[in-house]
């Protein structure tokens, strides 16, 4: 266990800046490359050429992350063979995203009508919260006039 990139020499797990490193490039990798297999499925769909590009950028990506990460590992004298299937067995094994009525372009769904009406809600808020500090400023502009300065 002490030969696993992630884990010191007593088997306890190393929480240095070198174990986060590899463990947010291993996020980033598996990131790229789900995201890399979803825009191939939404290319699949759609036909549109920006999910293509996505599609390749994002597995270039991926797979370029996954050999930084081999290298910087063997940089540090760690052994990491075993990462190497396991991201490539977690990003081939993924099942595809559904997206929901938002994200479909539904327009009379009522999760769109949900969205639009909380969208609608929090710019009221911005709103009102802008006109307090406007009647605010102006307030204090009066009693500096009324003062005299």
């Amino acid at each position: 266990m002490r030969d696993l990139p992630l884990f010191g020499s007593d088997g306890v797990l190393d929480m240095s800046l070198r174990a986060f490193h590899i463990f947010f490039v291993t996020i980033s990798s598996l990131f790229c490359l789900w995201f890399g297999l979803w825009s191939y499925d939404e290319f699949e769909i759609t036909h549109g050429r920006l999910s293509l590009f996505f599609a390749f950028s994002s597995a270039i990506g991926g797979v370029t992350l996954i050999f930084y990460l081999n290298w910087f590992v063997r940089r540090t004298r760690q052994w990491t063979a075993f990462l190497l299937p396991f991201f490539l067995g977690a990003a081939v094994s993924s099942a595809p995203a559904q997206a929901c009525a938002v994200c479909f372009g539904a327009k009379d769904s009522t999760m769109v009508q949900g969205a639009n009406a909380g969208i609608s809600f929090l710019l009221a808020i911005i709103c009102v919260v802008l006109v307090a500090f406007a009647s605010l400023f102006i307030v204090w502009i009066r009693r500096a006039q009324k003062l005299g300065h």
